[in-house]
């Protein structure tokens, strides 16, 4: 990356791609690079954008199983992504995002589709129930990233071939499937089925992604982030996991939920012409973060940033 330029994070079909909060992985990428002071900027394509090559980070959440055969037909179409990560961007999925950076994975109806080919993983179907619940792992994959935590809700397994390597070694939930191992990393491009959002939960993992770009940071840590952990990993060690009443929604610490973002307008019929992300009429967002003077002291389920 060129000298006092920011770190592109491009957030694909989060519309599609964003279940349990997974829109957070930017939002904490964002923050621990601009607690370094390095510059971040995060552009979200929408589902019938191209996606950009140029990014430096590339994420991708989870969805169900209909939103994430529209975004495996428009990724497989577009190339956008697997172009990037041959250029020698990094790329991080959660869950459905998982699967479709794998080489193959089942649809609901059993059928065999090809992924991405960015990790040498098959992914199927589990038998029997979903896996839901609490995870924790020791990482494998990456040194230096200590324990992992997160949230998994899915019906998904993933068989790794040789390119690949686990990202984590259960200690509890399920993972790949194959009662010993959570995830998967080949090169720059990794893949979980941990929600949370997994880079909030995770702060060494996102501070992995941003080394990539920028090389080795200086020592950050984030008081809320640590309490969490703590919390997180006492929790699936007891066998429970967070509630609410209506359903499971990310955990943002303070220090983090803080932080609001600043979005472009999209250009469209009734809206004011602003700078495009990418080619021009693109409904793709370029998002900017900058400390809120207002902030509600409970984070919301709903979405990270406001939608233009």
């Amino acid at each position: 990356m060129p000298p006092d330029s920011d770190v592109c994070v491009v957030l694909v079909y989060p519309e599609a791609l964003g279940t349990y909060g997974d829109r957070g992985n930017a939002l904490a990428l964002a923050h621990r690079a601009r607690a370094r002071q390095i510059g971040c900027r995060v552009v979200e394509v929408g589902l019938h954008d191209p996606v950009p090559r140029s990014g430096d980070v590339y994420l991708l959440g989870g969805g169900e199983d209909a939103s994430m055969l529209l975004a495996w037909q428009q990724l497989v179409g577009d190339r956008g992504l697997v172009e990037a990560v041959a250029r020698g961007a990094a790329c991080f999925g959660v869950c459905a995002g998982y699967q479709l950076l794998s080489t193959e994975f089942a649809a609901p109806d059993g059928e065999v589709l090809e992924g991405l080919g960015l990790l040498d993983v098959r992914c199927g179907r589990l038998p029997g129930a979903r896996a839901v619940g609490e995870v924790l792992a020791e990482s494998e994959g990456i040194a230096g990233v200590g324990f992992l935590t997160g949230f998994e809700n899915h019906q998904g397994d993933a068989h790794l071939g040789p390119r690949a390597r686990p990202l984590g070694r259960l200690e509890r939930g399920t993972g790949n499937g194959d009662r010993s191992t959570e995830g998967a990393v080949q090169d720059r491009v990794i893949g979980t089925y941990l929600h949370g959002p997994a880079l909030v939960r995770n702060d060494r993992l996102a501070d992995h992604l941003l080394e990539l770009v920028v090389g080795e940071l200086p020592t950050f840590e984030d008081e809320a982030v640590l309490r969490l952990r703590a919390e997180r990993r006492a929790a699936a060690r007891s066998g429970g996991w967070l509630r609410r009443r209506r359903r499971h929604v990310a955990v943002q610490p303070p220090s983090i939920r803080n932080e609001l973002p600043v979005t472009e307008s999209v250009p469209g019929p009734h809206r004011k012409q602003t700078r495009s992300a990418t080619s021009a009429g693109s409904t793709s967002r370029l998002i900017g973060v900058r400390p809120s003077r207002t902030v509600s002291s409970t984070w919301s389920s709903g979405m990270p940033w406001e939608r233009a």
